[in-house]
């Protein structure tokens, strides 16, 4: 059926871009030079978000229904420039009305107040699960919370974080 083709279409598009990606980034690459990447596709006909993970932070999918799940950590690839013809996997998820995708930096994870305390993987999950339930809220109330904990203490990383839902 054309909905069979276009999602083996779009599975190997994903993959052949990933690959190309790295394997342009490897052959052009500075020594010790590398990048965490997520590349995904969102289908707006298919209710589907398909990605392909290198070496990223893993998003968390909020369901309508305040439960909470991340991607297979074991499909997730080393960084984009680090292994030459790596093959990527894909990990496809289904958005139901309701649901909410959220994509992060390690720099939410490993954000750290005054006492050294990290704002940890455990307290973002659980942020996610407890808070807004619209994206655009879900989003600033993170990134709130995650300057909340830091309290004014310079980061070392960039904190970034995209929210979208259906």
């Amino acid at each position: 059926s054309s909905c069979v083709q276009s999602t083996i279409r779009h599975v190997t598009d994903l993959e052949e871009a990933i690959c190309a990606i790295n394997d342009h980034m490897c052959d052009s690459a500075v020594e010790g030079r590398f990048v965490t990447y997520i590349l995904a596709i969102v289908d707006p006909a298919t209710h589907t978000f398909k990605l392909s993970n290198a070496g990223h932070m893993s998003p968390i999918i909020r369901r309508a229904s305040g439960e909470v799940e991340q991607f297979d950590e074991e499909l997730v690839g080393p960084p984009i420039g680090v292994v030459d013809g790596y093959p990527f996997d894909t990990e496809t998820k289904s958005l139901e009305p309701g649901d909410l995708i959220v994509l992060f930096t390690d720099g939410e994870d490993e954000a750290m107040n005054y006492q050294d305390e990290f704002y940890g993987g455990d307290r973002l999950l659980e942020f996610v699960k407890n808070g807004p339930a619209k994206a655009d809220e879900l989003g600033k109330a993170l990134l709130a919370d995650v300057r909340k904990h830091a309290n004014g203490r310079p980061q070392n990383d960039d904190i970034t974080i995209m929210t979208f839902g259906r």
